[in-house]
C-alpha cells in the first residue's frame, strides 16, 4: 500500500515537473519576442499590421458596437463591400474579443499574439493526439508556432489564424480517416469554417489536399 501511494505521488510530482517545463518552453520565447507589444505602448507595425488590418478590423469592431452588421467600407476605393471581403472576418468569432472593454490597440495586439498561442496549442494538441509524449508536444508546439512563416504572419493576421488552425485541421482529418466516426466530420467542419472566416479560405484547402 504504501508502495504504491509513494508511485502515485512520484508519478504526481513528475507530471507537474512536465508540465511547468512545458509551459515555460513556450511562455519564455512568446515573453521574449511579445513582452514589449504587450506591456509598452506598441503595436505591430510592419507590412499590412498597421496600414491595412488595424483600420479594417477597427471598422468591423465599430460597426458591430454600433449594432449595424459591417455590410460597406465606404472608406476605400469610393466605396466596396465590407461584409463580402474575407479579410475582414466580420463572422469570424474570434472578433469578439473587440467587444471586451478594452481599448481598441489593445484588444489588437491581443487578437494577434492569442492567435499565435492558438498555434501552439493546436499543434500540441495535434501531437499528443498521435499519441506522442508531452515534451514531444512541447517541442512541436514551439518548432511551429514560432518558426518564421507562422510569426511573419504576424503582418498579415487572415494567414495567421489559418496557421493557428492548421495543425487542428491535420488531426481531425487524421481522425476522421482513420477513426472513421461522425464526430470527426464536425470537428473538421468547424476547423475548416474557423479558417474560412478568419480570412483564409486557401488554408482549409490546403487541409483537405493535405
Amino acid at each position: 500500500m504504501l508502495d504504491s501511494q509513494r508511485t502515485s505521488t512520484a508519478s504526481r510530482s513528475h507530471l507537474k515537473l512536465t508540465l511547468c517545463i512545458c509551459s515555460a518552453a513556450v511562455l519564455i520565447p512568446f515573453v521574449w519576442l511579445f513582452g514589449k507589444a504587450l506591456w509598452e505602448d506598441q503595436l505591430f507595425v510592419y507590412r499590412d499590421a498597421a496600414h491595412f488590418y488595424f483600420p479594417l478590423l477597427r471598422l468591423v469592431a465599430d460597426e458591430w458596437g454600433a449594432g449595424r452588421v459591417p455590410l460597406w467600407n465606404s472608406q476605400e476605393n469610393l466605396g466596396q463591400p465590407l461584409l463580402g471581403n474575407s479579410v475582414a472576418g466580420v463572422f469570424y468569432p474570434g472578433q469578439l474579443l473587440f467587444a471586451l472593454p478594452l481599448d481598441y490597440a489593445t484588444s489588437y495586439k491581443l487578437y494577434i499574439v492569442l492567435h499565435l498561442l492558438l498555434a501552439a496549442a493546436t499543434s500540441y494538441g495535434c501531437a499528443r493526439g498521435w499519441r506522442h509524449s508531452r515534451l514531444a508536444a512541447t517541442l512541436c508546439a514551439v518548432s511551429y508556432a514560432f518558426s518564421g512563416s507562422v510569426l511573419i504572419q504576424t503582418s498579415n493576421i487572415p494567414f495567421l489564424i489559418g496557421a493557428a488552425w492548421l495543425p487542428a485541421g491535420l488531426w481531425a482529418t487524421d481522425r476522421l480517416l482513420r477513426g472513421k466516426q461522425a464526430s470527426g466530420v464536425f470537428t473538421l467542419a468547424s476547423v475548416l469554417a474557423l479558417m474560412t472566416l478568419g480570412g483564409d479560405p486557401q488554408a482549409a484547402y490546403h487541409v483537405v489536399l493535405l
